[in-house]
């Protein structure tokens, strides 16, 4: 593997760290406020571009 090949992967690597902790912020904070679970739901589909499969997932994950 090349020096540029794995600055890349290290690359996609962080960008995908920073999506799934603005995912996690953004439920958990919705959660806080008192934002009702389905709204929440569609907010963070459509902000971070998911399927409901995707957003099931993170709200299981996050929702608490």
């Amino acid at each position: 593997m090349t020096l540029l090949m794995r600055d890349q992967e290290n690359m996609e690597k962080g960008k995908q760290q920073e999506r799934e902790r603005g995912i996690k912020l953004m439920i958990e904070s919705g959660k806080e406020l008192g934002v009702d679970r389905n709204i929440m739901f569609a907010k963070v589909a459509e902000k971070y571009n998911l399927d409901d499969k995707e957003a099931v997932e993170y709200m299981g994950r996050y929702w608490r």
